[in-house]
């Protein structure tokens, strides 16, 4: 199983000048935006190389805004990545699903909680587009 670092996925209190600090200062480019399931916005990519984002959340959770969200890995195979997880004693806390922008995931969380997202793409997948 192939596993790569997809993207890092971060709460914001301001879209607009999250945006603009990662494109001013380090160069990322917007790349696309998502929406949820009722169609109100609800993350910005910013691309960092090649298949590689950050991910804003708008801040609607005040109280976590301005924080870490989760870290996302792909692999190549979203069910053996699922007996893995469970294989190595872990807890998968979310998934598999298939997720609103069509690709496969699964969730679990490090020893300090932290969320961890491993994503399969989907065919038309957003992120292989930039």
């Amino acid at each position: 199983m192939k596993l790569d670092y997809a993207h890092l996925a971060l709460n914001v209190k301001d879209m607009e000048k999250s945006i603009a600090f990662y494109t001013k200062v380090f160069g990322f480019t917007k790349a696309f935006s998502l929406a949820d399931e009722n169609g109100n916005p609800w993350i910005e990519y910013v691309k960092v190389a090649p298949g590689k984002f950050i991910e804003l959340f708008y801040g609607n959770d005040k109280e976590n805004a301005g924080s870490f969200n989760h870290i996302c890995f792909t692999c190549d195979d979203i069910q053996e990545m699922t007996k893995s997880i469970e294989a190595a004693g872990e807890k998968v806390t979310i998934g598999p699903k298939l997720g609103v922008d069509g690709n496969w995931q699964v969730w679990t969380v490090d020893p300090d909680g932290n969320k961890i997202e491993i994503m399969q793409y989907g065919e038309d997948a957003p992120q292989l587009k930039y």
